[in-house]
């Protein structure tokens, strides 16, 4: 696997940018419009992405998507490692603030 033979550094930049991009996933599957019954029904995904909703009569979980971004059948094993690197992301949120000096004991000690 390429990830296997990259430095630590990159490793975790790329757990980072998984998670963000894994949370971006999520909101979408969680908060996601559904169809006006003029659609039949059919979550607009599905009808494909030239398909335009003129009408959004309630906005909603969509279990299918999610499923269709974190399954481990339809991602290959990859979704449930995505999902943990959200918690990654949000870890690494608060270092992302803090001064650079804060992170290095080292920087200290001079």
């Amino acid at each position: 696997m390429v990830v296997n033979t990259m430095c630590l550094e990159k490793r975790v930049f790329h757990r980072i940018v998984s998670g963000l991009h894994a949370t971006i996933n999520i909101h979408v599957a969680a908060a996601y419009p559904k169809p006006a019954s003029d659609l039949g029904g059919v979550p607009s995904f599905i009808l494909g992405p030239n398909t335009v909703v003129d009408e959004v009569e309630e906005w909603g979980p969509n279990i299918t998507l999610f499923r269709k971004f974190f399954s481990p059948q339809l991602t290959f094993g990859e979704g449930p490692k995505w999902l943990q690197n959200v918690y990654v992301a949000k870890d690494a949120a608060p270092l992302a603030v803090l001064p650079p000096r804060m992170h290095c004991r080292a920087c200290h000690t001079r």
